[in-house]
């Protein structure tokens, strides 16, 4: 039920900022405003509480985003504030920033790698994504595992690169232990 709740409200606002032709300014004030709940907890806490009226969750959302966000977006909030549906907030966010990604081109990847690249290696990371995809640009999260021994794997999206030295020992001894 949640997913069908995100993926509505997060479709709708989508929707509205390709109608309204805003969308990489929607997609920067959504971002703001993901970065500035994630930092204030509390502020989950106030949106979601069973005591404060919706009225006075309403009047919290327009005075925070007064002025720093367009009447759109805030009425945005305050259309989810009003159906009762805050508790999905974050979700619906993140599926709105996954569509802007996907409608601007842009793939998300995750590498790992043994050790930490250097600027060169990941330049050549990057190049090789968008070599292979159809996307315009990437947003690459690096981590380093030194558990994989060497290699490094790739995620992006449900596809999986996985050239790691762990991996190859793993196949190559179910191969010996098989034969």
């Amino acid at each position: 039920m949640a997913e069908l709740i995100e993926k509505t409200y997060g479709q709708a606002l989508f929707d509205l900022s390709l109608e309204e032709d805003r969308v990489n300014e929607y997609a920067e004030e959504i971002r703001t405003i993901r970065d500035v709940i994630a930092e204030n907890t509390e502020f989950t806490v106030l949106l979601n509480h069973p005591r404060i009226s919706r009225e006075d969750k309403i009047e919290v959302i327009r005075n925070c985003l007064d002025g720093r966000a367009s009447d759109s977006v805030t009425g945005f909030f305050v259309a989810v504030i009003q159906a009762g549906r805050q508790q999905f907030i974050q979700g619906m966010i993140e599926y709105f920033l996954d569509a802007v990604r996907k409608y601007q081109r842009i793939g998300i990847a995750d590498v790992t790698s043994a050790c930490a690249l250097s600027d060169a290696q990941k330049a050549a990371v990057e190049k090789r994504l968008l070599e292979t995809t159809d996307n315009v640009a990437v947003e690459i999260n690096y981590q380093v595992d030194p558990e994989i021994i060497g290699g490094m794997i790739i995620r992006m999206g449900d596809k999986v690169a996985d050239n790691s030295i762990r991996t190859k020992i793993n196949t190559l001894t179910k191969a010996l232990l098989n034969s």
